[in-house]
């Protein structure tokens, strides 16, 4: 819906640095899944990033998979750590990218959260933008625009 028209012509002028979190929940990746669950409750993320010990984004852990780490808990306690529910497979964006660029990849992988990565260096990670915080900031842009 946004990505057409006067919606994509703001959404091209706004950078990812003006809305992503710098202080993001993440995950290192030899976390056992008690160590996974103590960091992931009480975050108001729903998608966290598996990091090696030098900050190196690995993949992306999502509420579906810690939901199914959860349900076999009594199978998986001591056994799974972060990496192994990492999803290998993500998109990012850089602080750089538009939020144009930035809604076209959540679109891409249905996804409501992107790890923010350093622009000379793709895995580096930097923080994580949400969906929500992503047209929060479009909505601010459309009022000061006095639309």
């Amino acid at each position: 819906v946004l990505s057409h028209g006067a919606d994509a012509v703001l959404l091209a002028h706004l950078p990812v640095s003006d809305c992503y979190n710098r202080e993001p929940t993440a995950i290192p990746e030899d976390a056992d899944l008690a160590d996974i669950l103590a960091r992931t409750h009480k975050s108001r993320q729903t998608e966290f990033p598996v990091l090696t010990e030098d900050g190196q984004v690995v993949g992306m852990v999502t509420q579906e998979s810690l939901r199914e780490a959860v349900e076999n808990q009594r199978n998986l306690a001591g056994v799974v750590l972060a990496a192994d529910l990492a999803q290998p497979q993500f998109d990012r964006v850089t602080p750089d990218d538009t939020l144009l660029t930035a809604l076209r990849r959540f679109g891409a992988r249905d996804v409501d959260y992107l790890p923010v990565v350093r622009s000379d260096d793709p895995n580096r990670l930097v923080g994580m933008v949400s969906r929500q915080d992503l047209l929060a900031t479009y909505e601010r842009a459309l009022t000061e625009e006095g639309h």
